[in-house]
């Protein structure tokens, strides 16, 4: 934002007084930093600029599959991100019940507004074939759409029908408030969880969904871009995304009380034998 601030001078004013003119002097010094330091914040805020991020997901269904489009994270305003049919796709996914039906939709000229800048690409024609489309299966704790409860440590453990592995999985959690969950590394198609409750939480529900991505940037061109123009757009970072259905896990603390009865009922059971 610019700054707009100024120091007036009224012609003819008197400067005998050396305390007035010093005082002066250091207001207009001031001033003459602070806003050369705006000018500055302002030309790096403008030259900020980030990728729009178009997310395609397959996700399975009772009867098969269907696919959500829509607009990923983007740290300014977000930008109108029109597709070649002229639907507009934000944040709120788009539900497209089948892969022809995605192409028709999607293949072709896409337009991006901002309110200082506007900008095209072309999503040029890809197949399943031409990404990694194969929907993980789940193992453990749960099978997908289902819930189970767990401890809070637990493992997420999936698997791809035909034993292929791909590089980019990944998990993806909701919900569950009053609760910190830590993922940890990766291995052998497992997600090792880890969860802490905040002070007075014993119990939380989240839902969870395992997926693979693969990019689309090959299948991007045109980009109409201008680096000194305005607005805050750099490009386009298309993917395509497999998702298991989501399932839910309650994770609790076993209660410490059921311990501590069991063990007098336990000693009792002991002391009755010895009488025997």
């Amino acid at each position: 934002m610019p700054c707009d601030f100024f120091v007036p001078i009224q012609k003819g004013a008197s400067m005998e007084n050396s305390k007035s003119l010093s005082l002066l002097g250091k207001l207009l010094s001031f001033f003459s930093v602070f806003i050369a330091t705006c000018n500055v914040s302002s030309m790096a805020f403008a030259q900020f600029r980030e990728p729009v991020r178009l997310e395609i997901t397959q996700q399975p269904t009772v009867s098969g599959v269907k696919f959500l489009v829509e607009l990923g994270f983007f740290v300014g305003p977000d930008p109108e991100l029109e597709a070649p049919d002229g639907t507009l796709v934000t944040a709120t996914p788009i539900v497209v019940s089948d892969f022809n039906e995605l192409g028709s939709r999607l293949f072709g000229l896409w337009t991006i507004r901002e309110p200082a800048a506007t900008h095209t690409f072309n999503l040029n024609a890809f197949t399943l074939d031409d990404v990694f489309s194969e929907v993980p299966s789940l193992i453990e704790p749960v099978l997908a759409n289902q819930a189970g409860q767990v401890g809070t440590e637990f493992d997420i453990s999936f698997e791809f029908p035909s034993g292929t592995t791909s590089g980019g999985r990944f998990i993806s959690r909701s919900g569950g408030g009053g609760a910190d969950f830590t993922f940890g590394s990766l291995s052998d198609n497992t997600f090792p969880v880890s969860v802490d409750f905040d002070p007075g939480v014993t119990s939380v529900t989240s839902t969870f969904q395992v997926g693979v991505s693969s990019s689309l940037n090959s299948f991007v061109t045109d980009f109409t871009f201008d680096p000194s123009g305005p607005g805050s757009v750099s490009g386009v970072d298309a993917v395509f995304r497999s998702l298991t259905q989501p399932f839910e896990l309650t994770v609790s603390v076993p209660e410490p009380g059921s311990a501590l009865i069991l063990f007098p009922l336990l000693a009792s059971a002991i002391l009755q034998r010895r009488r025997i």
